[in-house]
Order: structure tokens, then C-alpha cells, then sequence
């Protein structure tokens, strides 16, 4: 696909590289598969196996008790294979399986013993302090908390932080040790995005020609498209007004 680059009077509108596939979509077409064949294979109702994925359901609860991993000081789920660059889906079975343990006992942050505790990376690295370093993230100082279209307005030290982020802030997960080695990722063309966008260009798009753009991606869910992209695409044009 060929990247839609910015003309030279405006920024380029940056993707992160999480956004650029639509790796929800996929697991859930794996699950749906799964599904599938367990109800061949055991029976049960379509309904008996419901799939979650970016769900209201507490899904890191559920993944550190599934044995997945464990929560990281970034407040994200961290496993051995891929560190922090995951995402949590679960489906619900119409029968009763063995529970694995939680994969590392009751220790608190284990796969984080050897950063700082008094400023871990990923908190140091937070351009905006969303980052607290021990667990949680303060929402109200998150980029990309408003970049996925939360909060009415956007407070002026995060418009102040914001960059030419379209879609997406990894700063934290940036700097997580568990992400600077190679990791074997999933291959998928689901969903595929170019890394930037000219954010001047969606601002002349209308709703419906929106909604087809983004159709089918990880910025094409209800709560974020068209508003969400919009308001997403004025930020990144007033912090480069504010530069000039």
C-alpha cells in the first residue's frame, strides 16, 4: 500500500506501529474459527462461545490469572514471549476446563525487577507523567487515552506533548526492556494502514468518506471514527502551528 505522506506545508500524521494492522480483527477471526470447530467437534449453541477482545471486561485480570503473564509497572500485561507488544482475547466455553496457575505466584511486578523502582523507563519516558511507574496509568495525562477520542477537550500540557501522533503513543512500551529484543510478531493483512497520514487531508474528507477510509482497521471502531480522527488530526496540526 502506498503511505500517504503529508505535502510539505503540513506534518505527517504518524500511526503507531500497533494501529498500522488490525490485530484485534484477527484474533477474533481465529477465535471464530476455534469456535467453530469446538462446536463440531462437542457441540453447543453458537451463543455458549462468546469471544472478548478490547472488551469492557477486565481482560488483564483475567490473563494474569489465566497464566498468560503478569502486569508490568506500565500498567500493561507482560509475557516472556513478546514483552508488553501483545493483545488480550479470551472466548468463553460451554464447559469446564483445568485452570492454569498464574504464570510467576503472588510476586509483584516480576518481569520489572531489574528497572528502577523509583522511576522505572517507561514512566521516565512518558512525555506527559500518565505514567506512574507503579501499576497504573493517571488516564487524564494519557495521550493516547485521548487519542482513542476520551475526555470533551484535550488539557494544554497534553495538546503541548502531543506530536504528529494520529493514532497511537508507545513512548512507555518504547523503552520497556522486554521490547528492545526480537520478537517472532504475527504476520497478518488485516486491517493494513500506511505509518502516516496527512491530517490535512482528513479534515477535507467527509463522515461517510471517513468511515470507508478507516473501514475495516483499528481505527475504524464506532467510539473513535469520524470525531476521534478529526480531533486526532487538529492536534497534530496546532502543535506544528505552534512550532513554526
Amino acid at each position: 500500500m502506498k503511505a500517504e505522506t503529508a505535502s510539505s506545508a503540513n506534518p505527517a500524521g504518524y500511526i503507531a506501529p500497533f494501529a498500522q494492522r488490525n490485530y484485534y480483527r484477527e484474533a477474533v477471526k481465529r477465535l471464530q474459527g476455534l469456535a467453530r470447530e469446538l462446536r463440531s467437534d462437542y457441540g453447543g449453541k453458537k451463543s455458549d462461545f462468546n469471544i472478548l477482545c478490547n472488551s469492557p471486561v477486565p481482560e488483564k485480570p483475567l490473563a494474569v490469572a489465566s497464566g498468560l503473564g503478569s502486569i508490568g509497572r506500565n500498567s500493561l500485561i507482560i509475557i516472556p514471549e513478546a514483552g508488553s507488544l501483545c493483545i488480550i482475547a479470551a472466548m468463553t466455553l460451554p464447559f469446564a476446563l483445568e485452570g492454569d496457575p498464574p504464570l510467576t505466584g503472588s510476586e509483584v511486578f516480576p518481569y520489572c525487577r531489574s528497572c528502577d523502582t523509583r522511576l522505572p523507563p517507561c514512566a521516565a519516558a512518558c512525555p506527559t507523567r500518565a505514567v506512574t511507574g507503579d501499576g497504573s496509568i493517571d488516564l487524564s495525562r494519557c495521550i493516547q487515552w485521548y487519542a482513542s477520542g476520551k475526555g470533551n477537550t484535550v488539557p494544554e500540557e497534553i495538546a503541548q506533548n502531543w506530536g504528529n501522533r494520529l493514532y497511537g503513543c508507545t513512548d512507555c512500551q518504547d523503552q520497556c526492556v522486554h521490547n528492545m529484543r526480537p520478537i517472532q510478531g504475527l504476520v497478518t493483512e488485516e486491517g493494513v494502514l500506511p505509518g502516516y497520514i496527512d491530517p490535512q487531508k482528513l479534515l477535507t474528507m467527509t463522515e461517510a468518506e471517513l468511515k470507508a477510509r478507516f473501514k475495516g482497521t483499528s481505527l475504524g471502531f464506532s467510539w473513535l471514527i469520524p470525531q476521534g480522527i478529526r480531533r486526532n488530526a487538529c492536534m497534530i496540526l496546532g502543535q506544528y502551528q505552534r512550532q513554526q
